[in-house]
């Protein structure tokens, strides 16, 4: 979902993005699974109205800190596993020419 509003003062702007994944065979014999989760990623963006090449970033992801696999790796001997990153969430100033 985005939402935008422009102003005399510039542009707002607020975004997010749910995703849902049921649970997961990993691999073939059910061994390894990936239970069902929801992310959340968000943004709030701020562009001046004086400077047309501005904007102002707030944004995060994975806001609601599910752990979760990425994908696996396996040999003859084990298994090993990559997970996603945790929330992680900053500012931005972005520039445009």
């Amino acid at each position: 979902a985005i939402y935008d509003v422009t102003t005399s003062a510039g542009q707002f702007s607020a975004a997010a993005t749910v995703y849902r994944s049921a649970k997961i065979l990993q691999e073939l014999s059910g061994r390894v699974t990936q239970p069902a989760y929801t992310t959340l990623d968000a943004q709030l963006s701020y562009a001046p109205a004086a400077l047309s090449n501005l904007r102002f970033v707030l944004w995060g992801t994975n806001l609601s800190d599910e752990e979760y696999l990425l994908g696996i790796q396996e040999t003859d001997f084990a298994s090993g596993a990559y997970y996603a990153a945790p929330r992680q969430y900053g500012i931005r100033v972005e520039f445009t020419y």
